[in-house]
């Protein structure tokens, strides 16, 4: 996976905490997608994902075939809930009345 870092982005993400390599593990760690978002004329994926040291963040990204991080963050306690709810594993309902 290619990634298109740049001065401006990474003084970007910088200025919110961020490293280059902790946005670039969200991406590799599989992220989820939230929202495709258009800004200026350009499609923006919007994804929340983990860190390799569990810190969670959102990142958008993507341009062409690169990957591209225009800004990352942390993410606040309404997404850590949609991650949570979306990275668990739906529970069982019960076996009486399920169907298989």
């Amino acid at each position: 996976m290619d990634f298109d870092w740049n001065a401006a982005n990474r003084s970007h993400i910088a200025a919110h905490g961020i490293a280059a390599e902790e946005a670039e593990q969200v991406i590799q760690n599989g992220p989820i997608d939230i929202t495709l978002q258009n800004r200026g004329g350009e499609w923006r994926l919007v994804q929340l994902g983990e860190t390799d040291q569990h810190r969670l963040l959102v990142v958008t990204t993507w341009r062409g075939n690169k990957v591209r991080v225009v800004t990352a963050f942390s993410a606040n306690q309404r997404m850590k809930k949609i991650y949570r709810e979306h990275r668990e594993p739906a529970h069982d309902q019960g076996t009486e009345d399920s169907e298989v």
